[in-house]
């Protein structure tokens, strides 16, 4: 298996020593004592040794992170699709990093046709931003104001649907917030956004 990704395997470990492969670490994955043994008293001086025990006390640490970390992302997956209202990460590249299943199921897209794309690709449906003098892109004025921006733009979804787009900027991730005029809890919504979203930025550091 090691050998059909392209790594290097031998039947002498002492082959390892040799300059021409750069070797700086060499990880035991083994028990036995006398390989360790054999390998402190024969390596070159610049070649480190870890031995099977504490690297298993390291990966068992690894892979307890992982699957908390799994958990919290799950969480956190959970109540951003949970949101009622309609929610967009956008990047300062005008791209769409994240999109909720409201907003996927409103605006009738699959979540792969949506990621990766620009925003006015798919809010728009046209091939460049959408920017005017008269009407700026909201998530210019997000990054040139370093604050909030909010305003009411004609979208094409079915028929024609007005929306308030409330723009976060939250630890450098553009958060849009698309909601119906009629919904009254604009601020409560505000509030569950930012909690959501700052869990979903201390994740992605």
């Amino acid at each position: 298996l090691a050998r059909e990704r392209g790594l290097l395997t031998f039947t002498d470990y002492h082959q390892l020593y040799d300059p021409r492969y750069s070797i700086h670490l060499i990880i035991t994955l083994t028990p036995e004592q006398d390989v360790l043994e054999d390998i402190i008293k024969t390596r070159p001086l610049n070649i480190r040794i870890m031995g099977y025990h504490v690297f298993k006390i390291f990966w068992e640490a690894i892979e307890s992170q992982a699957r908390k970390l799994k958990i919290r992302n799950e969480e956190v997956e959970t109540i951003f699709n949970g949101i009622q209202d309609f929610i967009t990460v956008i990047t300062p590249e005008l791209e769409i990093a994240e999109a909720n299943q409201a907003f996927l199921e409103k605006m009738g897209y699959a979540r792969q046709e949506v990621i990766g794309r620009k925003c006015y690709e798919v809010f728009q449906q046209i091939d460049q931003p959408c920017s005017t003098k008269e009407l700026p892109c909201p998530l210019y004025e997000v990054i040139r104001n370093k604050g909030h921006c909010r305003q009411v733009r004609t979208r094409l979804i079915e028929k024609t649907l007005f929306l308030n787009s409330n723009l976060l900027k939250i630890s450098g991730v553009m958060v849009e917030m698309d909601l119906d005029p009629q919904m009254p809890d604009l601020v409560g919504s505000e509030d569950q956004l930012q909690q959501v979203f700052m869990q979903y930025h201390l994740q992605c550091r």
